[in-house]
């Protein structure tokens, strides 16, 4: 008797053990669509089109970085890294619940990770240029 109450007991706590955890809040999927804009707006600086890149900027980035700014900061890596030859890696990540999309740029003298943060709209909040990830 005492085998099948501690079987029934046992089945029990599984049961609500399953159904607490079905009601946690899950993370919603990586937004893998971003990749495409993302590597839009890559090609748009590259052929210099900083007018349709602004495009995809939420208003606050459109004040922030017009395309002449935006344009000022594509001279600048070009002038340090050489003419763009192209897109190494794209990665998608959430961060502080903002999906973000780091693209590895190859140039002539070498490389930067561009990290494009995406608004809930799925407008472009924010761009940071930097040097790419160190590989182990």
């Amino acid at each position: 008797m005492t085998k099948y109450l501690f079987i029934a007991l046992t089945l029990l706590a599984l049961c609500v053990a399953l159904t607490s955890c079905s009601k946690e809040e899950e993370e919603p999927p990586l937004a893998t669509e971003l990749i495409e804009p993302a590597q839009q707006f890559m090609a748009q600086l590259a052929a210099r089109d900083f007018s349709t890149a602004v495009e995809s900027f939420d208003e606050n980035l459109k004040e922030q970085m017009p395309p002449d700014k935006l344009d000022e900061a594509w001279r600048t890596i070009t002038k340090n890294l050489g003419a763009y030859l192209r897109q190494v890696r794209t990665e998608v990540t959430r961060e502080n619940g903002r999906d973000v999309v780091y693209i590895t740029i190859q140039f002539e003298k070498g490389s930067s990770e561009v990290q494009i943060i995406f608004d809930e709209e799925k407008r472009i909040s924010e761009v940071w240029f930097g040097p790419p990830p160190k590989l182990i």
